[in-house]
């Protein structure tokens, strides 16, 4: 008999993601240079990294509702972000906030 594993989102969610875009209105937001990555990790704490933008946060995430991601930062400043989940899968990631989507691949690094 073969076992069944079950994995939550915030398992399914760790790791590391490449930025892809940040868009607003159609056009791009931030400029994105390849090494630019958002990590979560399983123990719920978030950094990411944008360079040209020049742009660093970091703190404490958790998924609400199963739609929403809310990142509670430490770094630059103390804040609370929510961004709507626009698409999960293994491999993509995108979420909302305020009209700006911000957009993901999985990385291999």
């Amino acid at each position: 008999m073969e076992s069944c594993t079950y994995k939550s989102i915030t398992e399914e969610m760790a790791g590391r993601w490449q930025y892809v875009a940040v868009m607003k209105n159609g056009q791009p937001f931030m400029q994105i240079s390849d090494g630019d990555h958002l990590l979560f990790h399983t123990d719920s704490t978030f950094s990411y990294h944008i360079q040209q933008e020049n742009k660093i946060g970091k703190g404490r995430w958790r998924i609400t509702e199963g739609k929403h991601i809310e990142l509670h930062y430490t770094e630059p400043s103390e804040m609370v972000r929510i961004f709507e989940i626009q698409l999960f899968t293994d491999r993509k990631l995108s979420f909302m906030e305020n009209g700006v989507s911000f957009s993901f691949s999985r990385s291999n690094r």
